[in-house]
């Protein structure tokens, strides 16, 4: 049976890898801490879950080796059907997990014992599609499971990665000025010298060059920052939205919408309030 590769090292596309169950839908509220997203919701299929604990105990085992899920996995590779309605990958003759499809979409997964299905009394076993794939079949999705450090560990990488590029660009900047900003002063220089015999002229570049000197950026702006800051929001918060225009020159900007974990528990810029519909009032601290 297919599920015989649950759980143990199978190679697929050429890549040792773990499957694992895995859960299509929502998980109870008192559980919810428990597991970590490995699929975002599509219009095809509701959200992919994974135990973490789960995870932990693959790492002590076989560290090395990605981890999916099974779903994860058999919607990747265009083994679920979206218009089958029950669809089972058995265990046994009696036993094994399962995912209902409705209106072209998967809404759910979940386990079946002894042929009856807790979910809904009405589905029958002798209905179901069975998934019995090829191992050559699979394809792997783009993302393995992850735990919940790990994902807020590349996540800082990701900030610091963006923070290095926007403080090279600022340093590139710097030079190109402080070279233009050169080539004029030389400029000004053999000017001054060449109109040194003529009065006149020599006064109206003097009262130009005061006026430009006025103007002279003395030292480059460093919104490296509010950059950074605003990238990782854009980046990993995308489902907030911003209250009125984003100005650089604000030293906070306010956001709200919808967000599964409270965002001030991995960024140390972000405060959060829950409002009493769910969703968070967040103030971005730019500086």
């Amino acid at each position: 049976m297919f599920s015989d590769v649950l759980g143990k090292p199978v190679k697929i596309q050429g890549q040792d890898v773990i499957i694992l169950p895995d859960i299509v839908g929502a998980v109870p509220v008192t559980e919810q801490h428990e597991y970590v997203e490995i699929a975002k919701a599509s219009n095809t299929c509701a959200a992919i879950q994974i135990r973490e604990g789960d995870i932990e105990i693959v790492r002590q085992h076989y560290p090395r080796l990605p981890v999916y899920g099974l779903w994860q996995v058999l919607v990747a590779s265009g083994v679920v059907s979206f218009s089958d309605k029950l669809q089972v990958v058995p265990v046994n003759e009696m036993d094994g997990y399962y995912v209902h499809a409705d209106v072209g979409r998967i809404v759910y997964s979940g386990n079946y014992d002894a042929g009856f299905f807790a979910a809904d009394t009405e589905f029958r076993l002798n209905h179901a599609k069975v998934l019995s794939p090829e191992i050559s079949d699979l394809k792997l999705p783009k993302r393995p499971a992850m735990l919940a450090r790990e994902i807020l560990k590349g996540r800082r990488q990701i900030y610091r990665q963006l923070g290095l590029k926007n403080a090279i660009a600022i340093a590139v900047v710097a030079v190109i000025g402080f070279a233009i900003d050169l080539v004029l002063q030389g400029y000004s220089e053999a000017e001054y010298n060449t109109l040194a015999e003529k009065d006149k002229a020599l006064d109206s570049l003097n009262k130009k060059f005061s006026e430009l000197s006025k103007h002279r950026l003395v030292k480059t702006p460093d919104q490296s920052t509010e950059v950074s800051r605003l990238a990782v929001v854009m980046h990993d918060l995308s489902q907030l939205k911003f209250e009125g225009a984003i100005q650089f020159n604000a030293r906070q900007l306010k956001l709200t919408g919808a967000s599964d974990e409270n965002p001030a528990l991995y960024y140390d810029f972000i405060q959060s309030d829950i409002k009493p519909d769910g969703e968070w009032d967040i103030t971005l601290n730019l500086r």
